[in-house]
């Protein structure tokens, strides 16, 4: 679709062109009827003298001399051809051809003569009261047709240069006119959820654009402080909810110890897998609202990644354990990276628990470290279900879990959105492949 720009531009050159057709037709009508009007005067004087030569000759009693009236074309225009017809019709002299009755009526037409184009006029003359004649005389139209040939080549270059000129200053002053709102447009592009305080720089003048920008920026305003509300909101609650669960958890542990009865140890250990859940999803939920407000702080230091990574096998090796499943780890040499050591060891703790889960039993788990001049990469495979194609491209969002996932294994759908958001402060990326009934492959790359 056109921009409003090109729309203006496009509307702007169309206008100013039908312009310039209908002055361009005007104009040329114009000179072919004061060419033709020209003509006219020059055919009735070329009548005048010829009536005035007739006059003279009768005068003095003869008819009129051939020679002396052929003498009067040199007083005509250019190219000028007559004949000359007695009362009765006859022709008498001249050297236009065509003398038939059809073209005795007067006044002025056009005739066609060898495929050439005629200015014709037909008079009566009485030289004599007695006496009566008919003059036929017909100029070429060469010079008028010259002129109009002349006009349109004239015409054919001018207006497509007018029009490019039209729509070359139409761009011009719509891109000077538009600049404010061109630079307000980046400003915008520029705002996101973290940066919502942000003002459009707005112009100086006071116009339309002006106007625009001050009521989005009360816009963000009131939109910024929604956020805040909400972010507000989710760092409260998460943090109130911490408490009284640690709360619960340390009376359902005391409990735990002086139970005797195994439903009720049963009953309370179940309740302590969900306090368990319910705290993760509260450590969650702070984190996340932490990262929306820009509150998290990167403790960078050199990491040696081989050794996080051989930390974070040791801490998943319990686990991997239970199902028998196999760890594998191909490292390169050293690697070295600027990050923060606990926020990289979270992610790499959440993604090797989750390879874990959703490998089967007897399964294995992959990990391989590589690198280029540029960036260090971290790849983590497992021999699970795979990710089924509509749901790969979800996974990253947070709170979303597939069906079958939602039915089968505890979590909160916080993990990976929490890991993109960290790999994201740290300038890296973080990417999930996977293959149906070949398993999944997750993908972190940081910069050296």
């Amino acid at each position: 679709m056109f921009s409003i720009r090109s729309k203006i531009i496009l509307f702007n050159t169309i206008l100013f062109g039908a312009i310039l057709i209908v002055f361009a037709a005007v104009l040329y009508n114009s000179v072919r009827h004061n060419g033709l009007a020209r003509l006219d005067a020059q055919l009735e004087k070329y009548a005048s003298g010829f009536a005035r030569s007739l006059e003279s000759e009768f005068a003095e009693g003869g008819f009129a001399d051939t020679a002396e009236i052929n003498e009067l074309r040199a007083e005509g225009p250019k190219g000028i051809r007559y004949r000359l017809l007695d009362e009765k019709g006859r022709s008498i002299l001249g050297t236009l051809p065509d003398a038939s009755p059809k073209n005795h009526h007067p006044g002025f037409s056009f005739l066609v003569i060898d495929g050439k184009q005629y200015r014709r006029m037909a008079l009566g003359l009485e030289p004599r009261a007695d006496k009566d004649f008919f003059l036929i005389a017909a100029a070429p139209l060469e010079d008028v047709n010259a002129s109009l040939r002349n006009l349109i080549v004239v015409f054919a270059f001018l207006i497509p240069a007018c029009l490019a000129l039209a729509g070359l200053t139409s761009w011009l002053i719509i891109r000077f006119a538009f600049r404010p709102l061109s630079r307000i447009i980046r400003s915008a592009a520029e705002i996101s959820a973290s940066n919502l305080d942000s003002q459009l720089a707005l112009p100086k003048t006071r116009d339309e654009i002006r106007n625009l920008g001050l009521v989005f920026n009360a816009m963000l305003g009131r939109l910024n402080a929604a956020f805040k509300s909400q972010k507000q909101f989710a760092a409260d609650a998460s943090h109130e909810i911490r408490t009284p669960l640690a709360i619960i958890r340390s009376e359902l542990e005391y409990a735990q110890r002086f139970m005797s009865e195994r439903a009720a140890k049963e009953s309370v250990e179940i309740s302590l897998t969900e306090i368990d859940r319910l705290a993760g999803l509260a450590e969650g939920l702070l984190m996340l609202a932490r990262l929306d407000a820009g509150q998290i702080t990167l403790n960078k230091r050199p990491v040696n990644l081989k050794e996080l990574l051989t930390e974070s096998l040791r801490r998943v090796q319990t686990l991997a354990d239970k199902k028998k499943i196999t760890l594998t780890y191909a490292a390169s040499p050293e690697i070295v990276v600027r990050a923060d050591a606990e926020k990289i060891s979270r992610i790499l703790l959440n993604i090797l628990d989750n390879a874990i889960k959703f490998s089967p039993e007897n399964g294995s788990v992959s990990i391989t470290l590589k690198t280029d001049s540029k960036t260090a990469t971290i790849l983590i495979a497992d021999n699970g279900p795979g990710i089924d194609a509509g749901d790969l491209e979800n996974i990253f969002k947070r709170f979303y879990r597939s069906e079958i996932v939602r039915a089968d294994t505890e979590g909160s759908g916080l993990g990976l959105a929490i890991a993109q958001e960290l790999i994201r402060l740290h300038n890296g990326t973080i990417s999930v492949s996977s293959n149906k009934a070949q398993g999944t492959q997750v993908s972190i790359e940081l910069p050296l």
